[in-house]
C-alpha cells in the first residue's frame, strides 16, 4: 500500500471490525489452522508490526475513502446461498441442487470441499463431497478399494429416486477403527459421496442417527430455495444527519443495526454527517 501512495495505517482498521462482526455473529470461529483465511486478529497484529517497522512519515499518503466504498457497491455479504445453507439441521444448495438433513444437534459446516456434521461428542460425522468417479459403482469400488479399507458387498439401490450404492466399512486409522456406511449418489452429471462414520465401540449408538441423515440426500425442488440470492452491499449516501439505528428504522435491512454499526465501524448511536457514504446490507431474507 505505501508504494502505491496509500496510507497503511487504515488497514489494522478493516481487521478490527472483521473482529467485531465475526465476535458479533456467534463466536464459534474454527482454529486457525481449519480455516480458509486466517483469524483477522492475528492479521491485524502482523500487520501492525509490519507498519511500524516503516519509515513513520506518512504525509502525502492517501486514504480515499469514497473511492474505496463506492467499489463495495453490490459486493456479497457474508456467505453465498447460492453455494449452500443451512436452516438449522437442513442443507439445501440451489446451484447443485439437493438438500439433505443432519441430525439434530450436531455442529455443521459448508466448506468448499465438503459439508460436514459433526455429533456433539466429536465422535462421530457425516460428510457430503463430490466424488472424482463417473458412476456410483465405480465411486463405491474406488472407496472400499482404498488400504485400510474393509467393506460389505455395495449394495444398488435408489435414495429419492436417485441412482445410488451404500455399503458398509471399517478402516483401520492409527488411533483406532472406524465403523460407518458409504453411499454413493448419481445426481444432475455428478456422483456424491455421503458417509457416516465413529469409532467402533460408538458406532452402534449413533448409526440410526448417521444413517437417517445420509438417507435424506434428495432433489432440491422447492422454487424458493432454488432463486435464493445473496445479500449484497449497498452504498447510501446520507442527506440528513442520522444514527444507523434511525436509519435502520427507516430503511430495514436483513441484518441488525449492530451489524450494520460494526460494518461501518460506529456504534449504532453515533450521529452521522449528511453527505457520508455508509455500506448498507440489502437482499431477501433466506426462504
Amino acid at each position: 500500500m505505501r508504494r502505491v501512495n496509500y496510507d497503511p495505517r487504515e488497514m489494522p482498521h478493516v481487521f478490527e471490525m472483521l473482529t467485531r462482526v465475526s465476535q458479533a455473529q456467534g463466536g464459534g470461529r474454527v482454529p486457525e489452522w481449519l480455516a480458509t483465511h486466517p483469524d483477522p486478529e492475528n492479521r491485524r497484529g502482523r500487520i501492525e508490526q509490519e507498519i511500524a517497522a516503516l519509515p513513520q512519515n506518512f504525509s502525502g499518503v492517501a486514504v480515499n475513502r469514497d473511492e474505496y466504498l463506492r467499489r463495495l457497491d453490490g459486493l456479497v455479504f457474508g456467505n453465498n446461498p447460492r453455494e449452500g445453507y443451512f436452516k438449522e439441521n437442513q442443507f439445501f444448495h440451489p446451484e447443485l441442487r439437493f438438500r439433505m438433513t443432519f441430525p439434530e444437534g450436531w455442529t455443521t459446516n459448508n466448506g468448499k470441499q465438503a459439508v460436514v456434521a459433526v455429533s456433539p461428542e466429536k465422535d462421530a460425522l457425516v460428510e457430503v463431497s463430490l466424488a472424482k468417479q463417473p458412476t456410483a459403482d465405480a465411486a463405491a469400488q474406488a472407496f472400499l478399494s482404498q488400504q485400510g479399507v474393509r467393506g460389505g458387498y455395495p449394495v444398488r439401490t435408489s435414495l429419492g429416486g436417485l441412482p445410488a450404492v451404500t455399503a458398509g466399512f471399517a478402516a483401520a486409522t492409527e488411533s483406532g477403527t472406524l465403523r460407518g456406511t458409504a453411499v454413493f449418489v448419481e445426481h444432475g452429471g455428478a456422483v456424491y459421496r455421503l458417509v457416516g462414520y465413529a469409532p467402533e465401540p460408538r458406532w452402534p449408538a449413533v448409526a440410526g442417527a448417521a444413517e437417517h441423515a445420509l438417507q435424506s440426500f434428495a432433489r432440491l425442488t422447492d422454487p424458493a430455495a432454488l432463486a435464493v440470492q445473496p445479500h449484497r452491499v449497498d452504498m447510501v449516501k446520507l442527506d440528513q444527519r442520522i444514527t444507523i439505528e434511525e436509519l435502520a428504522r427507516k430503511r430495514p435491512s436483513p441484518v441488525s443495526a449492530a451489524t450494520l454499526a460494526l460494518l461501518n465501524q460506529v456504534e449504532p448511536q453515533t450521529p452521522l454527517e449528511p453527505g457520508r457514504l455508509v455500506k448498507w446490507i440489502v437482499g431477501p431474507p433466506l426462504p
